[in-house]
């Protein structure tokens, strides 16, 4: 009986030693879990700060090239190398905006493309003074985009719009451009048109492009799109694409 009694005490013993270690060894796993964790935090903060440091450095190395881009256009009196000059902030002035809208982002992969697009007509606006009244309608569609394709879609609409501004109208008084931005399922649409001299379009094919259209039709290209060109009273322009 007795003998009995000790071997249910030791068996008790063993089981309440095993316990106890099991116990030891899950607060061991769960300090080292705890400190891991702290470790990756810590890490994370590392990063985030590194990388708010790099956004504003960015930002502003890309502010300093427009201002430096507008200082040489103020001092060149030649209307052909002020125009160049414009075209350039304009262009970098659209991927600026688009930067600061991702940024706006906590994932910084979309972007909402009908607030992207107010802010880069304004901008465009700012930097080409218009020499008559030009009205500009819009109909925008409010979806997001990659910032990729918002990239492209950004560049491509600045460069239809300063084209209209240089050549559409040289003996319009009221100028008209039209645009319009919509989504329709997984496809996208981008019609750009104006009341202008129009272009002829059998000179899209037999001459050399002029720059503008040449890097439409190049980022058209790189968004697989479907980019038509017409003339009829004026200049319409249509893009389709794959969002």
């Amino acid at each position: 009986r007795f003998e009995t009694i000790a071997r249910t005490l030791f068996t008790l013993a063993n089981m309440l030693s095993d316990s106890a270690y099991q116990n030891v060894q899950q607060a061991r796993v769960i300090s080292e879990l705890q400190a891991a964790e702290k470790n990756i935090q810590k890490q994370l903060l590392d990063k985030d700060l590194i990388l708010k440091e790099l956004n504003h450095r960015m930002k502003n190395n890309i502010l300093g090239i427009e201002g430096f881009l507008a200082l040489q256009a103020d001092s060149h009196s030649n209307p052909e190398v002020h125009e160049a000059l414009q075209s350039a902030i304009s262009r970098i002035k659209s991927m600026r905006l688009l930067y600061e809208r991702l940024l706006s982002h906590e994932d910084a992969q979309e972007v909402s493309i009908r607030n992207y697009i107010e802010n880069l007509i304004e901008s465009i606006l700012e930097v080409f003074p218009l020499p008559k009244p030009i009205t500009i309608q819009q109909e925008l569609g409010d979806f997001y985009l990659h910032a990729k394709k918002a990239t492209n879609l950004g560049i491509i609409l600045n460069e239809l719009i300063t084209n209209t501004f240089k050549h559409a109208f040289p003996a319009i008084e009221k100028g008209i451009i039209r645009i319009i931005l919509k989504k329709s399922g997984s496809t996208a649409s981008l019609v750009v048109e104006d009341n202008g001299v129009g272009i002829d379009e059998g000179s899209l094919d037999t001459k050399a492009p002029s720059f503008g259209l040449t890097i439409v039709k190049m980022l058209a290209d790189q968004l697989s799109g479907k980019l038509e060109i017409r003339s009829n009273s004026g200049t319409r322009v249509r893009l389709e694409f794959e969002v």
